[in-house]
């Protein structure tokens, strides 16, 4: 083998494992693992989510995706899709926050509190409110993180997103949560 050949062999070498590094890196962006496509209420609201997670509507307007061990009784990464009552019923997004906040994990019976500062976001083009929380619902169940984002459709329905995992696995879980509510839109 000439020194000429042997060069472009090494070039070859390093280009093929360049690409094959971004491959095997860009499988394991959030956003190329959302495969599939929740649009049952495709007038209402719609998301993408990945391979080998699952959704449950739990009741009406109540919707539950997580992994199937989650569904079995494991706890696991999940994310809630509640839509509530028309913003009329509150002042504002505040107020509808507040009012989920006293009503579910800040009821005195739930040992939850608030880790960061409410913040205002942009969220499918629209103003929306997020939050962090820390908490389990009793004594028994593990201490999970909440990633909150509650925003307004333009009928006024409220929506709120809550993303949860296990203390622990909140990181390994994050960059796909913060992709699946990137792929939110809410049409009506």
């Amino acid at each position: 083998m000439t020194r000429r050949q042997g060069l472009a062999l090494v070039i070859v070498l390093v280009v093929g494992a360049g690409a094959l590094f971004a491959v095997v890196a860009s499988s394991r962006d959030p956003e190329t693992m959302l495969v599939n496509t929740y649009d049952l209420s495709p007038a209402v609201f719609t998301f993408k989510y990945p391979t080998g997670w699952q959704y449950r509507l739990l009741m009406q307007n109540l919707l539950m995706l997580a992994q199937p061990p989650t569904f079995e009784g494991t706890p696991g990464p999940t994310l809630t899709v509640q839509r509530s009552f028309p913003l009329a019923a509150a002042d504002s997004l505040n107020e509808a926050l507040a009012t989920y906040l006293n009503e579910g994990p800040l009821r005195e019976d739930r040992q939850w509190e608030i880790v960061d500062d409410i913040s205002t976001i942009m969220f499918d083009g629209r103003q929306a409110l997020a939050l962090d929380l820390e908490g389990r619902e009793a004594d028994d169940k593990p201490e999970l993180h909440t990633h909150l984002v509650i925003t307004e459709a333009a009928n006024g329905a409220v929506y709120i997103f809550a993303a949860s995992a296990p203390v622990g696995e909140w990181e390994q879980y994050r960059a796909v949560f913060e992709a699946i509510l990137e792929s939110v839109e809410i049409v009506e």
